[in-house]
């Protein structure tokens, strides 16, 4: 049985405001990892691995990744007043992470705790914002078992664990908002229970993705993120002037970007077409609104017309979330 213990305060780091916090995310020459890069570490997050080994090697942080940082920053006291008057129980807001008990390069990134009288225990308090409410389970759910179907996307289960492993807590409630016809955001409450199993072969692969790309510095796995694009150039930025003769494997790929490329311009081709046609056909009313929710909305600009298109999801599945096919019991490799 597993004994609740409460934090102890030399692993607890408190930060005055939003800057502090988030520089010291990546406190110099110490390759420490939050919970904030594990999604991108483990490959399911918004960002790619090498925006993750950039940032944790002393780079600039991604831009993207920094603005969705600070708009979070900017709803969490909104979204968590609705938590307090939708559980009825307080949460101690605060910029802070906490060391793991024996990594200390293992920070958890928790922000809200609050006090449990139901299962007599802290438990840490994640918020979110999001305009897809199908990614998520009901309200009130509690998920004892991650799995990609199980209502929590991949990266946001995997910065809840890993905040559990560091702080040794044994519940998140995860609370997502979300747009809402009756109010300005509804919020779900989601409780994710700690797996053990889980979080041990967790510590265990960021470990090796930190031993081999931060203390080693071997670069991660080509991909077609732009940080992997910016690394190649710094890399390979002067040539020597000569040309050679390919091995049969860069043939291969010679052949294989050739088509690609020739794919490619026939698909644009084909769209360039299909987007004239069909503002031929609807160009003398707003657009197309089906029964089914799909639409085809026309805007005009000097010079020039868009064609906008949203297909019913009952006909296409389309999701700007990246989540992963995995089930618990493997945990999304690293790159």
């Amino acid at each position: 049985m597993t004994i609740y213990k409460k934090i102890e305060e030399r692993r607890i780091h408190t930060f005055s405001n939003q800057n502090a916090f988030v520089d010291g995310l990546i406190p110099p020459y110490k390759h420490f990892i939050s919970s904030l890069y594990i999604a991108d570490v483990l490959g399911v997050g918004w960002n790619s691995p090498w925006s993750a080994w950039y940032s944790l090697r002393g780079g600039e942080m991604e831009r993207s990744f920094k603005q969705r940082l600070y708009e979070n920053f900017k709803w969490m006291p909104i979204i968590r007043r609705l938590y307090e008057s939708h559980v009825l129980r307080s949460v101690d807001l605060q910029y802070r992470m906490v060391e793991h008990v024996d990594e200390s390069w293992a920070l958890g990134t928790l922000m809200g705790l609050a006090y449990d009288p139901i299962v007599g225990e802290d438990i840490a308090v994640d918020f979110h914002l999001s305009r897809d409410q199908k990614l998520w389970a009901a309200d009130g759910s509690v998920i004892s078992r991650w799995s990609s179907k199980c209502g929590i996307p991949a990266n946001i289960a995997m910065q809840a664990y890993w905040t559990m492993l560091c702080t040794g807590c044994r519940y998140t409630d995860i609370v997502v908002a979300l747009p809402s016809w009756n109010e300005m955001l509804e919020i779900r409450v989601i409780r994710l229970q700690a797996d053990e199993e889980l979080q041990k072969s967790l510590l265990v692969r960021v470990s090796s993705w930190r031993e081999l790309h931060l203390i080693e510095g071997e670069a991660p796995k080509i991909d077609d993120s732009r940080a992997c694009s910016e690394y190649l150039f710094e890399k390979y930025r002067y040539d020597n002037g000569q040309l050679r003769k390919p091995s049969k494997e860069e043939e291969k790929m010679m052949l294989e970007y050739n088509a690609l490329t020739e794919q490619i311009r026939e698909l644009q081709n084909t769209h360039r077409k299909l987007r004239n046609e069909l503002f031929d056909s609807i160009a003398h009313e707003r657009g197309l609104n089906g029964e089914d929710g799909s639409k085809a909305i026309v805007t005009r600009s000097r010079g020039n017309f868009q064609v906008r298109v949203s297909v019913s999801p009952k006909k296409t599945v389309l999701s700007n979330q990246k989540t992963t096919e995995h089930e618990v019991d493997v945990i999304p490799k690293a790159s």
